[in-house]
């Protein structure tokens, strides 16, 4: 270790455990985050442990040219083990922005600006300039070393040089759970294993010690140059279980096998609206936008930068294992490519890769039209190849206080851009005539406030996690969202009309139309392990098992909701949810069922149900603990089981349910 090296850490080492560091300002509360303005605040930062679940924001450019790392700045691992041992973060740093420059790193593992990031930790708005991380181990990156938990990475930008062995990436080394989204890698990038531009390993446990849930990847654009021994991609080395959406690489990718220019290897993933145009070389498994995909679903993407390889080599996708890939409106240039061949994918002249009615009729949605979908993803000049569009956003700054204001159907298609955002509908918008490709909001952090106002007409095809929402994250929340007359139409598994997987809170929605699917099938959510209230299905919801009028499958809690509609299903059905593992509570269900699947209200597996009723004469099913509908539309019913009216005040103050003449209780907004 050099002797300036030494001083620094010592110099942070003894402020942290000495004395408490105040850093340039802040509490390291959400509402007063500790400031960082100066080298010695960051390194500070990286020594004190105790802050690392906190909150900081960046307040200045730093240079880092005078120090030089063996570890990684915050958060490293203690040793030189390939196990990480240390505190990871978990906190929140924004940013804002600001560059840190000439970050100088040459150790073992686990390096990068952060060594470990964990938890719910959100790093976003970092400029990393001139990076040089040089690593003689695993797990190496530009923003970080390995990324797990539900952490979010959003609008990084890294340039520089980072080296390593194996699982090497020009912004993060492993990413094994969370999002990243609109990134962008500028870096040179080798090493011999597992090996990207963005990020080398996407959900893949790395050796059988890097475990978690897969990632998703938006706007990520590398355009430098990448070289690796195999699973090398120019954007990510190997994605497992993870989506990528609207990425780009023009960098070059070298390697030996399993190489790809956005993707080297990807397992059960999303690849949508993405592209690549650097060149890409290797051996086996090489493709022009993947080298290997295995379970995948690749949509409206397309490749037109050389490949060259010697088996398994492709213009669009080296190997598609056991054929178990979709590919829907993918194309690749055979001119530019070198490859008359794809395990994948449509080859193409230039001429027609350069014509936008190529892309037009196959249904891409480009800027200026709405009928191939509301996204706005693509953008084309005149004899060139379609780029990426970047539509203005939205009034408002996405803040609580002052969200993004929705008033029609064109900034309703922002939403997906920046999705930890807070929004507010001011206006109905009607999607007559569209085909969304993907869903309107492929996964969701923020505040969604419908305002009470409708979506109608939104029609959906494509398969697993469908729903307005595709996903939606821990501490996310829709409210008072009306959806309809839609028209979901999926394969798989988790489909639902307002989001396929829940984990948020959705309270007074409601949804009505079609629902279909195979797996996980509700009329309101597919796959619930948040919270469910005050909401309605009235939708017409057909699946083979596990499917409910209003959620599929429930691991959370569902409250003082109801549905309508049909249920039709092969096993596994439920009028109000298709199986049960939690807590529902003040319920009912005046929904039809098909075929004999139907147990009654719940299908599947009948957790804790409290106070819930089902009307078996509507039902069309003679089953034990049903009602009749004259029993139904009593309002002394509910009252008896304690449920909470508007007028009374025995069973509450909050006023929920009020009761119309000859009909079944309503919700407290509904009309």
């Amino acid at each position: 270790m050099s002797r300036l090296m030494m001083s620094c850490l010592l110099v942070g080492v003894l402020s942290g455990s000495v004395m408490a560091y105040s850093y340039s300002g802040g509490t390291g509360e959400s509402n007063a985050p500790y400031q960082i303005a100066t080298a010695e605040d960051l390194i500070a930062l990286g020594n004190e442990p105790n802050d690392y679940n906190d909150c900081f924001i960046l307040t200045a450019d730093i240079d880092l040219s005078s120090y030089h790392f063996e570890r990684a700045v915050i958060a490293p691992s203690v040793n030189d083990s390939y196990i990480f041992q240390g505190t990871a973060f978990t906190g929140s740093f924004d940013g804002q922005g600001y560059a840190i420059k000439n970050m100088t790193i040459d150790g073992k593992s686990y390096l990068g600006l952060f060594g470990y990031v964990d938890g719910k930790a959100l790093i976003s708005n970092v400029v990393l300039n001139s990076v040089d991380v040089n690593g003689h181990g695993r797990v190496i990156g530009g923003l970080a070393g390995y990324i797990r938990g539900e952490s979010i990475v959003s609008s990084i930008k890294v340039d520089g040089f980072v080296k390593g062995l194996d699982f090497v990436g020009g912004m993060v080394g492993a990413y094994s759970g969370g999002f990243v989204l609109t990134c962008i890698s500028d870096c040179i990038v080798s090493g011999e294993n597992y090996v990207g531009g963005l990020v080398s390993v996407n959900g893949r446990a790395p050796r059988g010690y890097l475990n978690g849930p897969g990632a998703i990847v938006i706007n990520g654009i590398n355009i430098g140059d990448v070289s690796g021994s195999r699973y090398v991609g120019g954007l990510i080395g190997d994605c497992y279980q993870g989506d990528v959406l609207a990425s780009h690489n023009s960098g070059l990718v070298v390697g030996n096998d399993v190489v790809g220019g956005l993707i080297g290897s990807a397992t059960r993933t999303d690849i949508m609206s993405s592209y690549n145009s650097g060149g890409v070389y290797g051996d086996y498994q090489v493709g022009g936008l993947v080298g290997e995909v295995f379970e995948n679903s690749l949509i409206s993407s397309y490749s037109y930068g050389s490949v060259d390889g010697n088996d398994n080599t492709g213009g669009f996708v080296g190997r598609n294992q056991y054929g178990l890939s979709s590919f829907r409106n993918c194309f690749w240039d055979m001119e530019a490519s070198g490859q008359e061949a794809s395990d994948g994918g449509i080859g193409l002249l230039t001429l027609e890769m350069r014509d936008p009615n190529t892309y037009l009729l196959a249904g891409w949605d480009f800027v200026g039209e709405v009928a191939n979908g509301i996204h706005n993803f693509w953008q084309m000049q005149a004899g060139e190849y379609p780029s990426f569009a970047t539509p203005a956003e939205p009034n408002g700054s996405g803040s609580l206080h002052d969200p993004y204001l929705i008033n029609d159907v064109n900034e309703l298609g922002t939403v997906w851009r920046n999705p930890l955002a807070h929004y507010r509908l001011e206006g109905d918008s009607d999607l007559t005539g569209i085909i969304n490709p993907m869903v309107i909001v492929p996964w969701f952090g923020g505040v969604f406030d419908g305002n009470g106002y409708r979506v109608r007409h939104y029609h959906l095809n494509g398969t697993d996690r469908l729903g307005f929402f595709g996903e939606l994250l821990t501490d996310s929340q829709v409210m008072d969202l009306r959806l309809e007359d839609v028209d979901v139409n999926g394969t798989g598994d988790e489909i639902g009309a307002l989001v396929g997987y829940n984990q948020g809170v959705v309270t007074s929605c409601y949804s009505s139309g079609r629902v279909q699917g195979d797996e996980v099938v509700g009329g309101l959510v597919g796959n619930n392990v948040g919270r469910v209230s005050s909401s309605v299905g009235a939708c017409h919801v057909i699946g083979d098992k596990i499917v409910g009028g209003l959620v599929g499958e429930n691991f959370g809690v569902i409250s003082s909701s109801y549905t309508m509609g049909s249920v039709s299903a092969q096993r596994g059905m439920g009028a109000l949810v298709g199986s049960n593992s939690d807590l529902i509570m003040y319920c009912y269900s005046a929904a039809q069922l098909f075929n004999d699947a139907s147990k009654g209200l719940i299908g599947g597996r009948n957790q804790e149900v409290v106070a819930c009723f089902w009307d078996a004469e509507v039902a069309g099913v003679d089953a034990s603990g049903s009602w009749s509908t004259s029993e139904m539309q009593n309002i002394n019913t509910y009252l008896d089981a304690g449920w909470d009216f508007v007028g009374e005040t025995d069973n509450g103050t909050n006023d929920l349910w009020w009761m119309p003449e000859s009909d079944y209780p309503r919700l407290w907004w509904e009309e």
